[in-house]
């Protein structure tokens, strides 16, 4: 094999990973650009003391790329030898070639510009502060240590393969803090460049998460080479490949700050299955930090098991002389911010940046009610009436007719999704007339008009919020099944969850559960996540034994059974005296004690049981062999009518197993319609249970029934319930 010098095959993988075409051979790189008119270059790269100037003359490169720490006068002989070759003088140092392919000039651009942004809600008057004028100190916890906002970044990614998350409850500063660091690089690497310093610092770019759809580096470089109407920020046309962006991440020419895991719309194993990715990257050498909020417990739970302990930060809340200086830089006088202040004393609300940011700005003078107080989404949702309040003037609405409007349109948003201007006052029932459309036709300071037309709320958390708040009051005031359609329809986001468990009282959550059944197995997975999220905000550091108590006093008894746990998280419970049967989806079970103590049958074994030591359980073989004749006879009938399949569906007339169809039911593998014009009803398979069934239908022989199960971990659920007597 011919020689190639480490240099020049370094840039020669840069360069296939930007999609060129490109060979080596010993110093020199023949690369062909891919344009209209597929540019050719011929450069070379080595360390210089290796590039001899016969060689430079006899290859006549138009670029010879060296190290970065090449001492002046071998440039300056390089630079001489391709005068005499008839080439125009272009050395570069390796680091500065890089940041040209890529444009890393424009990706500083672009960081200091998102960290300049600063969130406002409509009619408020801030300062223009800059980013360092604005910024005030706070500290974290990074492996057990107090470490300073300022030098996190300089202790959790300062060597090449590092990684940092960083957790801390909503408006604690998350975003501001990532903000903070991308500014700082941005200002680094600016001032490098105006001094022509021999290499670059590397460049920080923070990843707004809220809009991807996946967690990926494809996805990842898609966001950052797209241009978008809405954050005016210039695109990275270059960097256009999750491979590309890998190679530069291992280059150490950019780091990540992917800011908040809590807001991608997609399920845990998803959200771990990117995490992993990242983390493979991390060990090809590359620098990221990922944000989330510290509630989010899925989140929050697959960093915990991505991430060591020491390379996780959690922000601590700011002490009142941070927050004094804060409410001082954004305007407030000091009679102002101490007063703000003291109204915030005594809620769980202090120490936090946003609740203050927001008190100050609705202009909260009294201190705020008991009630009130000991909840921050009760806090949060008496500032956003007071924000109201202060937009009657200008509206002419009232502000609980505000309210009333932003809860409506919250629930048909996260009913149907976003929302143009036509269709959002459809919904609302308001004509444009009406005074309350300026509401949604000049937006409320809660909402905004995105680019392509639609009216949303400017932070998610406020959209599930007053979602919550929509679902609440039904609850409440219309009973249980005024709501029990919108939560068997949809698995409910965690911070949804989080916030009805703040705003239903105990006994709307047991008479929610005690009107649940398996027949909507979303209905009861939601109430029991909200059950559980009451948990932890009543008994967040108590033994398992109250835990299990007040779980046990939300659903009027210890049984759970013949329900699914879709991203459900149970933790820290004492299992004594609960019945665990027919558990289905991918849920955890985790750190709970006395498991030998709980009478459970082997669904549970599919669930992620850390910590929890449940007694090995083997499966009764009779069991199985009575569950496998009874489903072969469930589908016979299904198998008789497809000659390569089965059919969807059977009618409940030709059905000979009803109770075993419910089982399918229970395992999401089955629901009921009516067809043909709404008469005659049929069981009818879901997508999973198609698969399910014809992989069971198919199979070679019944050798292959265990395999088959450890894939499909419903099957045996399902047969195990079909066996019983």
């Amino acid at each position: 094999m011919a020689y190639v010098s480490v240099l020049a095959d370094s840039v020669r993988t840069l360069l296939q990973a930007r999609g060129w075409r490109c060979d080596a051979t010993r110093f020199t790189i023949r690369a062909v650009e891919p344009t209209l008119d597929n540019i050719k270059h011929v450069w070379m790269a080595g360390e210089a003391i290796a590039l001899t100037d016969t060689e430079i003359t006899q290859v006549r490169p138009t670029r010879v790329l060296v190290p970065d720490l090449t001492p002046a006068k071998e440039v300056e002989r390089i630079e001489e030898a391709m005068r005499a070759a008839a080439r125009e003088p272009r050395v570069n140092r390796i680091t500065h070639f890089i940041d040209i392919l890529w444009d890393a000039s424009t990706a500083a651009v672009r960081a200091r510009r998102d960290a300049e942004t600063a969130d406002n809600f409509e009619g408020f008057v801030a300062p223009d502060l800059t980013v360092p004028d604005r910024h005030v100190k706070q500290h974290l916890k990074l492996g057990g240590e107090r470490v300073s906002d300022n030098r996190l970044l300089e202790r959790g990614l300062s060597a090449s393969g590092s990684a940092l998350a960083i957790l801390a409850d909503a408006g604690l500063g998350k975003s501001e803090l990532l903000k903070w660091h991308e500014w700082r690089h941005a200002v680094q690497y600016e001032s490098a460049v105006a001094q022509r310093a021999h290499t670059y610092p590397s460049v920080a770019l923070r990843v707004p998460l809220r809009g991807l759809r996946t967690l990926s580096l494809d996805a990842i470089s898609h966001y950052l080479s797209r241009p978008s109407d809405e954050d005016h920020l210039p695109a990275l046309n270059r960097l256009d490949s999750g491979r590309f962006l890998l190679e530069l991440l291992r280059r150490q020419r950019l780091i990540l700050l992917l800011d908040g895991t809590d807001e991608l719309m997609i399920s845990r194993a998803k959200l771990e299955e990117g995490l992993r990715e990242l983390r493979r990257a991390v060990g090809d050498g590359a620098r990221l930090a990922v944000s989330s909020r510290l509630g989010h417990l899925n989140s929050t739970r697959t960093i915990g098991t991505i991430f060591d302990s020491g390379e996780i930060a959690t922000i601590e809340p700011m002490e009142p002389a941070g927050g004094r200086e804060l409410l001082l830089k954004n305007g407030a006088d000091p009679a102002r911010a101490d007063e703000v202040l003291k109204a915030l004393q005594s809620s769980k609300a202090q120490g936090i940046p946003l609740f203050l940011l927001l008190a100050y700005y609705v202009n909260l003078k009294d201190e705020l009610d008991v009630a009130v107080a000991s909840s921050r989404t009760n806090v949060l949702l008496a500032l956003l009436e007071l924000l109201c309040v202060r937009d009657e003037e200008r509206l002419g609405i009232d502000s609980k007719e505000q309210m009333a409007v932003l809860t409506d349109f919250a629930h048909w948003t996260h009913l149907l999704g976003d929302l143009n201007e036509h269709s959002a006052l459809e919904h609302l029932g308001i004509d444009v007339a009406e005074s309350k459309a300026a509401m949604i036709l000049n937006p409320h300071a809660l909402l905004t008009r995105t680019a392509d037309g639609m009216v949303v709320f400017k932070y998610t958390e406020f959209l599930l919020l007053f979602a919550a708040k929509a679902i609440s009051e039904d609850w409440r005031h219309l009973g249980f099944d005024s709501v029990a359609g919108d939560l068997r329809g949809t698995k409910l986001d965690d911070m949804t969850v989080e916030y009805l468990a703040r705003l239903l009282s105990s006994d709307d959550i047991a008479r929610g559960w005690s009107r649940a059944n398996g027949e909507y197995p979303l209905l009861k997975r939601n109430v029991l996540a909200i059950a559980l999220a009451r948990v932890e905000d009543e008994c967040p550091g108590e033994v398992p034994a109250v835990r299990s108590a007040c779980l046990a006093r939300l659903l009027g008894g210890k049984s759970l059974c013949d329900t699914l746990l879709a991203d459900v998280v149970i933790q820290r419970l004492d299992l004594q005296g609960w019945t665990l049967r027919r558990l289905s989806g991918s849920g955890s079970l985790t750190y709970c004690v006395n498991a030998k103590q709980c009478d459970y049958d082997e669904s549970v074994l599919q669930l992620n049981t850390e910590g929890t030591e449940f007694p090995k359980a083997t499966d009764d073989a009779a069991r199985l062999a009575r569950g496998c004749a009874r489903l072969d006879a469930m589908i016979k009938p299904l198998k008789r009518r497809s000659a390569d399949g089965l059919v969807r569906m059977i009618s409940l007339e030709e059905c000979t197993d009803q109770r075993g169809w419910s089982e399918l039911r229970r395992v999401g593998a089955a629901e009921q319609e009516r067809k043909f014009g709404g008469g005659e009803r049929f069981w009818v398979l879901t997508e999973s249970g198609v698969r399910m069934l014809t992989r069971y239908a198919f199979r070679e022989d019944d050798n292959a029934l265990p395999g088959l199960m450890s894939a499909e971990p419903d099957l045996r659920v399902l047969l195990l319930a079909l066996g019983n007597r």
